[in-house]
């Protein structure tokens, strides 16, 4: 849809905007949604996405595929809707078998670790009406199921929060505020990057991890003793 209505939104700029945004964990492309796996499988192979995906897919190549599993939207007495999801390996291997004709048409190794394909499998986002729309009995109870692909994870700007770096100021600047900074500037590759009140380079640090080309600096009129130009040194070395 979103391609049709603005042609400008593809997963590869969904991707870029993802890898440097701070407030969003990941970025998923949706292959096929379904009540059961058996549909589930269907749908997936009626999809220009996946089949995309087997193209990329080669022998050099690797991928994985993880489940997790959400509580319903109309469930008041199930507290993580929204919040957070549970993985049950055993539950995974169940559904691996079931979508076992699906995902051995994808191609290269198994990598549990650092894959270049990541499929998800999500279970439990529906609602009421969504679970009454579905004829069969067995079907109306299950979790619904979305199966996607992951396209980028959001920036760790853990790492250069203030509890975490090397320098300490009395006012540090929030590392999430920092990332908004620079894309609020919209920075680019290469570019010099100028913060005339730098402090502790949260900002020019910030820049940095948004874009590894760009060349910083930072001018502050605070002594080492306040805050030392060698400890932001360190912190940028990570």
């Amino acid at each position: 849809i979103c391609n049709e209505i603005m042609p400008q939104i593809t997963p590869k700029n969904i991707e870029r905007a993802t890898k440097r945004c701070s407030l969003i964990h990941a970025s998923f492309i949706v292959l096929a949604d379904a009540p059961s796996y058996q549909e589930l499988g269907k749908k997936s192979l009626l999809s220009r996405s996946f089949e995309g995906m087997i193209q990329e897919s080669g022998t050099e190549s690797s991928w994985r595929f993880r489940r997790h599993e959400l509580s319903f939207v109309d469930d008041d007495e199930n507290t993580r809707f929204g919040k957070s999801s549970t993985r049950s390996v055993q539950k995974e291997r169940a559904a691996l078998q079931q979508l076992k004709s699906l995902l051995t048409k994808i191609q290269g190794r198994v990598d549990l670790e650092n894959a270049d394909i990541e499929i998800y499998l999500y279970e439990g986002l529906h609602d009421k009406q969504r679970a009454t729309e579905s004829l069969d009995a067995t079907t109306r109870h299950s979790l619904f199921k979305i199966l996607g692909r992951k396209l980028a994870s959001g920036s760790t700007h853990s790492i250069m929060a203030p509890k975490t770096r090397i320098t300490h100021t009395n006012t540090p600047l929030e590392s999430i505020a920092a990332y908004l900074l620079c894309n609020i500037a919209l920075i680019k590759d290469n570019q010099t990057i100028l913060d005339p009140f730098a402090g502790s380079a949260a900002t020019l640090l910030a820049s940095g991890l948004i874009i590894p080309s760009v060349r910083t600096v930072g001018i502050d009129t605070a002594t080492n003793e306040s805050t030392s130009r060698d400890d932001i040194r360190e912190d940028f070395k990570v």
